[in-house]
Parts: structure tokens; sequence; C-alpha cells
């Protein structure tokens, strides 16, 4: 749902893209700092789930 979203509004996200937003989700911590507003460790989950669906 996420990389269809990222699609249909900004630009076309394929597979390598989205594998690299979760990357830059932990590794940056402005994107991290602002992903755990909502919950402690929601940018970690997310880096993972993105990993798992992208086959990494």
């Amino acid at each position: 749902m996420l990389q269809n979203y990222i699609t249909e509004n900004y630009y076309l996200c394929t597979i390598e893209i989205l594998s690299g937003l979760g990357q830059m989700y932990v590794a940056d911590e402005r994107f991290m700092n602002n992903i755990d507003k909502h919950a402690d460790g929601t940018a970690s989950f997310i880096c993972k789930a993105i990993a798992v669906y992208c086959g990494k």
C-alpha cells in the first residue's frame, strides 16, 4: 500500500526505491525521530517490514 501510495501521489516507487526508503527511515535521524513520534520503534518496524516485503 505504501509503494502504491507513493507511486500514485509522488513518483514511480520501484522495489529498489522502496527498499532505500525503508533503510533511510532508520539511517537518517530526522526521519527516525519524526516517525518514532507515533511510538518508539516505529521506524525500525517499518524498515524491517519493507525489507521483508522487498525480499531483502
